[in-house]
């Protein structure tokens, strides 16, 4: 909308200029245009570059989970899990979707280092550990990887 504003803005300075041809209404109707061309420039840039991680983050998704549904174990592709679906984790498993874990082995740890850079794996365990659950150990987040333990979430 903004962007609109400043081409309204510079056509404007370009009547202007037809009217009365003072070269400052040239200049201005000039620098306008560019602005509002570079502006676009960096945002088709940012967008793409957020169109690639989206696709990245879609090939960390693994192929198939095993998933307890309607009480039967199943394999289904990752795409199809659905909210109530209780996933079954393994070591060297991917993380198919964000998990809130049931329960889990003594030595169940997850990799969060795709999503925060740190470079030990994190312990996880059944028990909430903080109210917010971005820190509580009791979640698994979308494309991590357990290295060790297993779990049910």
């Amino acid at each position: 909308a903004f962007n609109l504003l400043l081409w309204a803005a510079g056509v404007a300075c370009f009547v202007s200029y037809g009217l009365v041809p003072a070269a400052d209404n040239l200049y201005l109707g000039i620098v306008l245009f560019c602005v509002v061309w570079v502006t676009g420039c960096f945002s088709y840039l940012q967008n793409s570059k957020s169109d690639n991680m989206m696709n990245e983050f879609k090939s960390m998704r693994p192929p198939k989970v095993k998933v307890v549904r309607g009480g039967e174990t199943i394999f289904l592709d990752a795409s199809v899990i659905t909210i109530g679906d209780i996933v079954k984790l393994e070591q060297g498993d991917l993380v198919p979707a964000d998990l809130r874990i049931l329960e889990c082995s003594p030595n169940m740890c997850v990799d969060n280092s795709s999503l925060t850079g740190e470079s030990e794996p994190q312990k996880r365990k059944a028990e909430c550990t903080n109210e917010n659950p971005l820190e509580s150990a009791n979640i698994c987040f979308f494309g991590t990887q357990v290295p060790e333990g297993s779990c049910v979430g």
